[in-house]
């Protein structure tokens, strides 16, 4: 199985606007098509996130079984370019993606990775873990916990590129100040050679939106308290007018934002070098030198406590 069109892998990474690109992706196949572009994805998906989960969990039945399909569908892709994306591509082991989409070993491939400041990182997966109620600690411990396993840019880099020696790259800064029209939507079209997207198709609500601190707070404390369907609940509060506000304030104080940096100094040299403009940084910094404000939570202590309690006491009744 061969083909000569050119298949545009985007692999994330997480917390980078990814819903909101793959929505649009989606909901617009007669504008791709006109481009001479075309998002391939299991029926109804606007992604390959199921191909992603089976090869992180060890499914190589089901990895096979996806990959097939996905490799006969970009065979048989009418137009010039294909697209195929997932954000949890970029924590997957690129070895065993190689293996269920064997089409892509010598096709024309180009990949595609936004990638998030390193503070920007940690502060934005806290907030992703936390809204889920996957998380129920503080940001101090989570930064801790988590925050060194996502400054390996490079790494991630190189094992993806031993996969797909003959791949090009896109690395993007997602960066609203970096990005082409402000935003992933207009940026990740650029690289299609897309200049202008029509009002009519612009997305009118924010994907994925994160909630203020406040409800980020609230929502921890329920899911530490037991109580069931936390996931639900921050769905159903996205859904509010409320909720789809996106909230993007900084909750990483300043000093703790220049530290991740500091620590991640090699992984930052080593995208300049990657940035595709001499003398040019790959990330801005610009927003750490001028007036930095950092969200805080209107709970005292004593509120948080009580709310607390009170979530207790009704996971308490639920349950009987």
């Amino acid at each position: 199985m061969v083909t000569q069109t050119e298949i545009i892998l985007h692999i994330g990474a997480p917390k980078t606007g990814t819903t909101a690109l793959q929505r649009f992706l989606k909901a617009n196949p007669g504008f791709l098509s006109d481009h001479e572009a075309n998002l391939v994805a299991p029926a109804g998906k606007g992604s390959i996130n199921a191909l992603a989960v089976a090869i992180r969990n060890g499914k190589n039945r089901v990895a096979e079984r996806l990959g097939t399909a996905l490799c006969e569908a970009l065979a048989n892709t009418p137009t010039k370019r294909a697209i195929l994306s997932s954000e949890l591509l970029w924590n997957a082991p690129s070895d065993a993606f190689a293996r269920a989409m064997p089409l892509l070993k010598t096709a024309p491939l180009r990949i595609v990775a936004y990638l998030n400041r390193p503070d920007r990182a940690v502060e934005a997966l806290f907030k992703h873990s936390a809204k889920n109620g996957r998380f129920t600690g503080s940001l101090d411990e989570w930064i801790t916990t988590n925050a060194p396993g996502e400054l390996t840019y490079e790494v991630n880099h190189a094992q993806w590129s031993a996969a797909f020696p003959h791949a090009t790259w896109s690395l993007r800064p997602f960066s609203r100040a970096q990005l082409t029209g402000g935003d992933i939507i207009d940026d990740f079209t650029s690289l299609l050679g897309i200049s202008d997207i029509p009002s009519e198709i612009r997305p009118s609500a924010i994907a994925n939106a994160t909630p203020p601190l406040d409800a980020l707070l609230l929502l921890q404390s329920a899911a530490a308290a037991g109580i069931p369907e936390s996931r639900r609940i921050q769905r159903a509060l996205a859904r509010s007018e409320a909720g789809a506000k996106q909230h993007s304030g900084r909750i990483l104080p300043r000093a703790e934002a220049l530290r991740i940096l500091e620590n991640a100094a090699p992984t930052l040299d080593w995208l300049d070098q990657h940035s595709g403009a001499s003398g040019v940084p790959f990330f801005a910094t610009d927003d750490l030198d001028q007036d930095y404000r950092v969200e805080t939570t209107s709970f005292s202590d004593e509120q948080l406590r009580l709310i607390g309690s009170v979530f207790s006491a009704i996971a308490r009744t639920l349950k009987k």
